[in-house]
């Protein structure tokens, strides 16, 4: 069901480039619904100069193709348009780029001044380049959460990767990286950089091929983070039976558990928390209410 402001909006975005043009004349109230229309739509020069000329400090990624009072399609639960989510990377890139550039002659006068906190890029096809390019932005040394869940970091876009989260170490506290593919190989390679993020609060690894190997090891290297509060994890791969290999995230979400298994693997995580002296950590399987919060709430 759409509603007479849902129907208005996309009838103002049918001739893209006099939508771009009008966006600066247009109250940032409507931004969020600009932005869902033109991801349905495929609108892909509204979606990047829109990405580019975001008027609020936050960009979620999640929340602005969620279910809303305009429009009841929750966007994220249907396969989503590869050319949206590229147009989104390339606002984002113009964005960064502006603001860098204006930065030595414009200070305090843009609203593109103000550093990114939050930056929610789920499920967004990322490539090598878009991680690097993120690693190198200004915006990088004053982020507090981090959502890339849903991009697959196993192959090319693992150092690109490791290079990013060593340029957010110093201010981190939420790390999302549900259904990235992580196994314990890149797991491993990736806990050095990991645990330089020293201020991190939540981390989250749900839907990784990780065995309870890999968890074992970064429970005991997570131990140098002092702040770190709670770690959503996978259930590891050795409570399936007779998984692929890879498995792929949707085998990882719907195949059935050893439920016995799985309970030796709760002890055993338990009794290492307790000998580590961290048992006020929470580690669990549970990715949704109150454990998944948000980083403003940590």
């Amino acid at each position: 069901m759409h509603t007479l402001v849902f129907l208005s909006t996309r009838q103002v975005l049918q001739c893209q480039p006099a939508a771009c043009q009008a966006l600066p004349l247009l109250p940032r109230e409507l931004f969020p619904l600009l932005f869902k229309v033109a991801f349905m739509d495929k609108k892909t020069l509204v979606l990047r100069e829109l990405v580019h000329t975001w008027p609020f400090p936050l960009l979620s990624f999640q929340q602005l193709l969620q279910e809303c009072a305009h429009c009841s399609r929750a966007l994220l639960q249907e396969r989503l348009s590869t050319e949206s989510m590229q147009a989104v990377i390339l606002g984002l890139t113009a964005r960064i780029h502006t603001q860098e550039t204006e930065a030595g002659t414009q200070p305090l006068c843009s609203t593109l001044q103000r550093p990114l906190e939050s930056l929610e890029l789920a499920f967004c096809a990322l490539l090598p380049e878009d991680l690097r390019f993120l690693a190198q932005s200004s915006h990088a040394a004053h982020l507090k959460k981090l959502d890339l869940s849903g991009n697959d970091l196993s192959g090319n876009q693992l150092t690109p990767f490791q290079g990013l989260l060593q340029a957010v170490a110093t201010t981190l506290l939420h790390l999302e990286l549900t259904e990235c593919q992580l196994a314990d190989a890149q797991l491993l390679a990736t806990l050095p950089t990991l645990t330089r993020c020293a201020s991190l609060r939540y981390l989250g690894l749900y839907g990784n091929p990780l065995s309870m190997a890999g968890l074992k090891e970064l429970l005991r290297d997570s131990v140098v983070q002092a702040e770190l509060r709670t770690v959503v994890h996978p259930f590891p791969v050795d409570c399936y039976e007779g998984l692929p290999w890879p498995p792929p995230a949707s085998v990882l979400l719907e195949a059935s558990i050893n439920e016995e298994k799985f309970a030796r693997v709760e002890a055993e995580l338990h009794q290492l928390l307790l000998a580590s002296g961290r048992a006020h950590v929470l580690w669990t399987t549970d990715i949704y209410g109150r454990l998944a919060a948000d980083y403003f709430s940590l």
